[in-house]
């Protein structure tokens, strides 16, 4: 409701994109939780997202920590990942 009160005339912009040339990236709003499987445990984790915006692929993962080396090591990850999968 709010959306058509702001917009009435559903207008829309479309941002041209190139394939690959930007990925975006953020911590999701909430913790979540993980199990060890070996011993039950629930732990709080931090949950990375990226998106490629011209394809829509994206990539999550549960970290310990928001420590920013770990933002580092996701991007690599996410990187070959999705580059991975826009090959297939």
């Amino acid at each position: 409701m709010f959306a058509l009160a702001m917009n009435p005339q559903m207008l829309s912009m479309h941002i041209n994109r190139k394939p690959g040339e930007l990925m975006e990236v953020d911590w999701a709003g909430q913790t979540t939780q993980i199990t060890d499987a070996d011993t039950g445990e629930t732990i709080e984790a931090y949950l990375f997202v990226s998106v490629l915006p011209y394809s829509g692929y994206a990539y999550a993962e549960a970290f310990l920590s928001m420590e920013q080396r770990h933002i580092w090591i996701s991007m690599a990850t996410a990187g070959n990942t999705l580059r991975l999968c826009m090959k297939v």
